[in-house]
């Protein structure tokens, strides 16, 4: 059974100009009650079809990779949700970020194993399981953006209304050895998820929430080839922009799809990175942005216009105003 709640606190934090009166308490327990739905599929739906967090807001609009639909209806995700994953839900890694001072949003990263996925009958060796959904075939990852506002008329969680949920998911596929850039891996995607430090960051490398979206938008904007550097065709243009910043700390690495980019000490942490030609980038547009300052974190959901528009989910980490991990992923069919 789904149990919540603390008590949202009732005093609301005032934050910068023009910026909605946001309780991080709201903010992080709305984004954890959508959270513990997906991780409990026997009661997914009837929990998300009567809880007023996700029924309440006469405006709610529900996305599903760029496609406006029916929250829970027969064609979302959602609704297929208990089938596509019981088997292996918890094997699944969970990463998820709050922004309550600019806006009110969560971001929710969501990856489980599919493809040799078992359960473990009676009898079965446990640890064998374990090892075989660790080699799983394929993934299925879903980033979401959560957007809330709040009524201050509502008791406790109940104040919080979720005004749009921007979900986009992708089966991911075990790279081809043959078709890796140099210096990258089809490593298990759990695996690298777990390796990488993702914690609060410590006070002296810790930006503030202007600063790093700043940093994620330079990043955005390379990838989509909306700015001019001084050789868009050297893997350097990825690094440096004109003014000849560094935009990566080190050590650093990128994870598009399943495939991991870790860089030598000697190189670029864009090696290998497919930009647009000069002049012909069509950009990352449609951002929808959290920014959590204290995990030096910052959650996109976007359309890639390079590719058709496709909807797609980038997550970046941030130190000492330096980018040091990419994530990113394209949606597809299921």
């Amino acid at each position: 059974m789904i149990t919540f709640f603390l008590p949202v606190a009732s005093a609301q934090r005032d934050h910068f100009p023009g910026a909605p009166a946001c309780a991080w308490e709201g903010t992080r327990q709305a984004t954890d009650a959508f959270i513990e739905a997906l991780l409990a599929p026997s009661e997914t739906i009837d929990f998300l079809s009567t809880f007023p967090l996700f029924t309440a807001s006469p405006n709610f609009k529900y996305i599903e990779n760029g496609k406006h639909i029916a929250f829970l209806g027969e064609e979302s995700l959602i609704h297929a949700w208990p089938n596509e994953v019981a088997d292996t839900l918890q094997d699944a890694y969970v990463h998820s970020i709050v922004d309550e001072q600019d806006r009110c949003t969560g971001f929710v990263k969501i990856i489980v194993p599919l493809g040799r996925g078992k359960t473990g009958g009676e009898g079965e060796d446990m640890e064998s399981v374990q090892a075989t959904n660790a080699t799983a075939r394929s993934y299925l990852a879903v980033g979401a953006y959560l957007e809330y506002s709040y009524d201050e008329t509502r008791p406790g969680l109940e104040a919080v209304l979720a005004e749009e949920i921007n979900l986009v998911y992708a089966r991911l596929q075990p790279a081809s050895s043959t078709k890796l850039p140099d210096n990258a891996d089809a490593e298990n995607l759990l695996q690298i998820m777990k390796k990488e430090p993702w914690g609060v960051v410590g006070t002296p490398e810790q930006d503030n929430v202007q600063h790093l979206q700043a940093v994620a938008e330079r990043y955005l904007n390379i990838v989509g080839g909306e700015e001019n550097f001084q050789d868009s065709t050297d893997v350097q243009a990825v690094s440096e922009d004109d003014s000849g910043e560094e935009l990566w700390g080190k050590p650093c690495s990128r994870l598009e799809g399943t495939v991991l980019t870790v860089p030598g000490e000697t190189e670029r942490c864009g090696k290998g990175l497919q930009l647009p030609p000069a002049g012909e980038g069509k950009g990352i547009t449609d951002r929808k942005w959290t920014v959590d300052e204290a995990l030096g974190a910052v959650g996109v959901v976007a359309k890639d216009e390079n590719k058709g528009g496709i909807s797609t989910v980038i997550e970046l980490r941030v130190e000492g105003g330096k980018l040091r991990y990419v994530h990113q992923f394209w949606a597809s069919e299921r």
